[in-house]
């Protein structure tokens, strides 16, 4: 049982909140944070990732409860996804900073 469900909360209000700590650490950081900042982008992908995963769960639940998914829960999936597609190439930079120090 899931957070939200015990505090009787939309999914759509904590998903502001967590997607807006998503977009915090898409932005943060300037053009080259992945040398200056390298765990910007490494907890930018991470987060992407979680983001993901949080998705395709509510979108299994979804499924699971009504058999019929949501346009704007599975716009939000496909999104999420994409994220993590362009997040990768400068997590792995950030990776690779980190360990060099």
């Amino acid at each position: 049982d899931y957070a939200y469900k015990r505090l009787d909360t939309p999914d759509a209000a904590l998903m502001i909140l967590t997607y807006g700590v998503t977009v915090w650490l898409a932005s943060a950081g300037g053009k080259d944070r992945a040398q200056r900042q390298p765990w910007l982008p490494v907890a930018m992908g991470l987060k992407t990732i979680a983001d993901t995963a949080t998705n395709l769960q509510l979108a299994k639940e979804e499924w699971d409860e009504n058999k019929a998914f949501c346009v704007y829960c599975q716009t939000a999936s496909l999104l999420s996804i994409a994220s993590v597609a362009l997040a990768v190439p400068e997590m792995i930079k950030g990776f690779r900073n980190l360990f060099r120090r």
